[in-house]
């Protein structure tokens, strides 16, 4: 009996053992089963909100790019809370160098998921398909050579006046026929009406009538507002870096010894801003970028003595011929610069160049990249070269004494521009031009016409056909 009893007992504890196993097993199956649910859950939130932040970024994108007239309002702007689906988000609009970048983030529950989405600003540059264009009167003399079609809207009586030899030629390269392009309101049998031509001064393809497009204001932007540092002596190479893209100054003084010290910028590959209230320059200071990134140089203001000579950008190593100031030579080394592209801004009031259209106090200027103004008049001299672009809202613009704008366009559709003495360029848009001094055996053209690259203008400043403010498409996302 006792055997049986024993036997009665072994077999209780093993089922009670079994019984605990069974339920720690259970337990352990459903906590498993719970957090597995709850895993689950937070992976749907998750996917959930990621959608969400898709859709929102693309949502407020659209309303950028339907509306970009606005942008300058909007950007660095974060939008309320949205609801969205089974959830909610905000986007916050950050505009970088190159466009814009939208920065959304989806919440679902206590899940968030930001994503980006940015739109990369593109070239809104309207149409410009001649040699010049002016709204109002055009009037070249002397012996000035233009290789491209000519086309004036204006309404006076004459338009274009002739006098001195000057020509209007063929361009075989941009298939321009040497044509001047009045109004097409204008009747046919009136054209002689326009034009007033001396004797021995051509227009190789005649007169016709065409729709001459409208140019609208440059979109000057805004100096970045940020907090200037002290005045400093540029003595020794300035760096940013990838953790330093910006740097601001009051006043930065470059001597450049009589042109043998080299002043280099160092832009480490990145996209980089630089503020300077004002620059003052002396002894013809030579400014080189290495490592090439692209740069927005910003100057409220020049100052220094009168007659210096700025060499911004040009790799300049020394004429073999031994004089460094021979223009021709400087050209040529500009014609071999493979840098990227500088945009100087320009937000003074003071005419940039020389004090007036004669070139007083003038400042040699030597330049690769971008000249952009605001209001501030134009006056270069004393052989300055930019290899670039110039534009500008400003009221009067003088090219003189063999001042070279190569490769480039003045696009300045409010200004009276005045080419004088051997100035070239490849196209002008302005209000009002004036040519006197002819080309020579050397430079046998003052303005030829070649197409403009928009890759060399900057983004969001030549206004689009319509007038908008900058151009933006979809780019790419961001995680």
């Amino acid at each position: 009996m006792l055997r049986k009893h024993n036997e009665q007992g072994s077999a209780l504890l093993l089922t009670i053992i079994i019984t605990m196993i069974l339920l720690v097993l259970g337990g352990a199956l459903a906590s498993f089963s719970l957090i597995e649910k709850g895993q689950v859950g937070r992976d749907e939130a998750d996917l959930k909100a990621y959608y969400i932040a898709r859709s929102g970024a693309d949502l407020v994108a659209q309303a950028v790019l339907e509306n970009e007239d606005e942008f300058e309002d909007i950007k660095g702007k974060t939008t309320k809370p949205v609801t969205l689906g089974q959830g909610s988000f905000t986007a916050k609009i950050e505009p970088i160098s190159s466009g814009a970048r939208i920065v959304s983030t989806g919440v679902v529950g206590s899940r968030k998921r930001t994503i980006s989405l940015v739109l990369k600003g593109v070239s809104s540059a309207p149409l410009i398909d001649h040699a010049i264009y002016a709204s109002g009167d055009i009037n070249i003399s002397g012996g000035v050579s233009i290789e491209g079609d000519v086309a004036t809207s204006s309404k006076n009586q004459p338009a274009l006046k002739m006098t001195g030899g000057a020509k209007i030629k063929p361009s075989s390269e941009a298939g321009h026929e040497g044509k001047l392009f009045i109004s097409e309101s204008i009747d046919e049998k009136y054209y002689d009406n326009y034009v007033s031509i001396e004797e021995g001064n051509v227009i190789t393809g005649g007169i016709d009538g065409k729709d001459i497009p409208k140019y609208n204001n440059i979109n000057f932007p805004e100096t970045p507002s940020i907090v200037l540092s002290n005045s400093t002596d540029f003595t020794s190479p300035l760096t940013f870096s990838a953790s330093k893209t910006e740097m601001y100054f009051d006043k930065v003084k470059i001597d450049g010894v009589g042109g043998s010290s080299r002043f280099t910028i160092d832009l480490a590959g990145q996209d980089c801003t630089l503020v300077i209230d004002e620059l003052e320059l002396s002894n013809q200071p030579n400014i080189k970028l290495i490592n090439p990134g692209h740069l927005d140089l910003f100057v409220n203001k020049f100052s220094g003595s009168s007659h210096n000579a700025l060499y911004l950008n040009l790799d300049i190593v020394g004429n073999p011929d031994g004089n460094d100031g021979d223009q021709d030579w400087l050209r040529s080394q500009a014609d071999k610069s493979e840098q990227d592209i500088i945009n100087l801004y320009y937000s003074g009031s003071e005419p940039f160049g020389a004090s007036n259209a004669d070139g007083a106090n003038a400042l040699r200027f030597f330049f690769v990249g971008n000249l952009i103004t605001d209001q501030a008049d134009i006056f270069f001299a004393q052989d300055s070269m930019v290899k670039g672009n110039i534009l500008t809202n400003a009221q009067n613009i003088a090219i003189t004494n063999n001042t070279l704008v190569n490769a480039g366009l003045i696009y300045a559709p409010n200004a009276h521009v005045d080419f004088r003495n051997g100035g070239q360029t490849n196209a002008i848009v302005c209000k009002e031009f004036s040519g006197s001094g002819g080309d020579s055996e050397e430079r046998p053209f003052n303005i030829k016409f070649e197409p403009v690259d928009p890759d060399t203008l900057p983004i969001g400043v030549l206004p689009g056909g319509t007038g908008g403010a900058l151009s933006l498409a979809r780019s790419h996302w961001e995680r």
